[in-house]
């Protein structure tokens, strides 16, 4: 009977140890498992996660392809300019006085950037220099930027007039005009959003001071630029990202 009893003892270890080991390689293999589905999880995140800038780098460069082909080849001259005379002179910048019913000024668009440009008919002088571009299907358009002492941005751009009642107008007034388009019966005027055709060529602007001008902090930002489309502004923010643009700024007149 003693004799069996270290027998016992022995067959006991080694079921015990069996069992642990069993336990140990069972609990190993579940956790390599464990272990090899996260890193096959982390590999095809990985990988989707290269699919993904692959597709957002191919769509990145075909946008850039198609904008250089659409947007960025327009090669359209276009500055803002301020009549003296019979002479219009670019204006990079100008000073004026910002006060309610003031002209801050009257600027007219032209298809160069030369510093001065004589003009006896304005009308012959653009449609002269328009004609010299691939400009069909091309109109012209603006952007208004101010900031204000609140700190608040107003950045609009303007394809087409605007009511006197909308909110920019208690900061600045501003009218457009169409010189150049030929209306039988209308007496020379601002233009108004009714009277917008496919035909019209917004080549002037009109800034004049309103009751909240005195809020505006300086510069005001004026911007004219050409385009032929939706593909010229930015799906986000509406603003126009072609390279036929032109910026000036007014300062309050110094004293």
């Amino acid at each position: 009977m003693k004799k069996k009893i270290p027998l016992i003892i022995l067959l006991i270890v080694l079921i015990c140890a069996t069992g642990t080991l069993g336990f140990f390689t069972y609990r190993y293999r579940n956790l390599y498992k464990m272990y090899k589905a996260q890193e096959d999880s982390q590999k095809q995140i990985e990988q989707e996660a290269q699919q993904q800038k692959a597709q957002k780098d191919a769509e990145e460069a075909e946008r850039q392809q198609y904008l250089e082909e659409n947007v960025y080849d327009n090669e359209i001259p276009i500055a803002l300019y301020l009549l003296k005379g019979n002479t219009l002179v670019r204006a990079d910048e100008t000073y004026c006085d910002w006060k309610r019913d003031s002209i801050l000024g009257l600027f007219y668009s032209l298809p160069s950037t030369e510093e001065t440009v004589p003009c006896s008919d304005y009308e012959t002088l653009w449609e002269d220099l328009w004609s010299k571009y691939k400009s069909e299907g091309y109109k012209v358009g603006y952007n208004l930027k101010l900031h204000l002492d609140t700190g608040e941005e107003i950045n609009r751009t303007l394809l087409d007039p605007i009511y006197v009642n909308d909110d920019i107008f208690s900061h600045i007034q501003l009218y457009l005009y169409d010189d150049v388009t030929y209306m039988p019966g209308r007496p020379y005027y601002h233009m108004t959003p009714e009277e917008m055709t496919d035909e019209t060529m917004l080549t002037s602007i009109k800034l004049v001071g309103y009751k909240e001008t005195k809020g505006v902090n300086g510069p005001i930002e004026v911007t004219v630029f050409t385009y032929n489309g939706p593909e010229d502004f930015d799906e986000e923010t509406g603003e126009y990202i072609g390279k036929s643009k032109f910026t000036i700024k007014l300062y309050r007149e110094q004293v």
